[in-house]
């Protein structure tokens, strides 16, 4: 990846192919066929350049006191991540400049960003599911899909398992609605396990001369943002429903701190299927057990 983002899942095509999904933004000079990292380049080049200046590698005009634990972290990102030169990488010492790469979860086979009508038609799912509906502007039919499709690794592919310090790999296995006033939570790179709520009305946002709304999700926990349930980086985290069995709901695709309290846009997971089933021609469904 050349920007950060975080992970939403696995889909499964019909013929068996496994693709990871996150956020079309999250990968903005990524091209198809292009190889996606984790962790992103920017991600571990950017703790390298922040950590080098502890250690004899930094320049002696940015250098700061050294420190014994920053040089054993350097030296372990050398040795773990491949290296090459770049005119925009981390300064070395003897002038030359490195950025770091991560190994491979997979190439890039199709991104889309763009508006479509979505509420409407989820509200009309919710109905058709005796399920409380979303309070919308009529005035504002646009939402935003933005997702991106990769062929993972088959080293790298281990299912859609829900892990953190509450869950134990537990397994998502199936879809379901984000509903209004459903306690849902996310595992995201920057803010990691966070809960919240989904709002009842839909969030507004004017965007690249738009303006869509959104399913809002407002935060009901803390995280290392505190008071936010997603921030930079947590784009295209899995949104997952607290419900037994868990269900995997919406995909984070992008967050309002303007003001009090702070929300969050999700894009509802159904949407975004049916969308990559539309781009690559081939029937998907949320992968199971792998």
């Amino acid at each position: 990846m050349l920007e950060a983002g975080s992970f939403g899942g696995w889909l499964l095509t019909q013929d068996g192919t496994k693709f990871g999904l996150t956020c079309a933004h999250c990968l903005p000079g990524c091209l198809v066929g292009n190889t996606v990292a984790s962790p992103s380049t920017t991600e571990i080049t950017a703790r390298l350049d922040n950590i080098i200046r502890y250690t004899h590698l930094c320049p002696q005009s940015r250098r700061l006191p050294r420190s014994k634990e920053r040089e054993a972290e350097v030296a372990l990102l050398k040795a773990q991540y491949m290296q090459l030169p770049d005119n925009n990488g981390v300064e070395l010492r003897d002038g030359s400049k490195i950025k770091l790469i991560g190994p491979d979860l997979g190439i890039l086979i199709a991104k889309r960003e763009h508006y479509t009508p979505i509420l409407e038609r989820h509200n009309q799912l919710l109905r058709s599911h005796t399920r409380r509906e979303v309070c919308l502007e009529s005035a504002i039919a646009q939402s935003r899909l933005d997702w991106a499709i990769f062929k993972g690794s088959e080293s790298r592919v281990l299912g859609n398992l829900l892990t953190s310090d509450d869950f134990a790999d537990k397994q998502i296995t199936r879809l379901g609605d984000i509903e209004p006033g459903t306690s849902v939570i996310k595992i995201g790179r920057t803010t990691g396990q966070t809960e919240g709520i989904v709002n009842g009305a839909a969030l507004q946002i004017w965007e690249t001369g738009a303006l869509t709304q959104e399913v809002a999700v407002i935060s009901s926990s803390g995280g290392t943002d505190t008071g936010c349930f997603a921030t930079i980086g947590d784009s295209g985290s899995l949104v997952v429903s607290l419900a037994d069995p868990l269900e995997a709901v919406g995909l984070v695709v992008g967050k309002n701190d303007s003001g009090i309290p702070r929300w969050v846009a999700v894009t509802p997971l159904w949407a975004v299927i049916e969308d990559v089933e539309r781009v690559i021609g081939k029937e998907v469904e949320f992968c199971g057990e792998v």
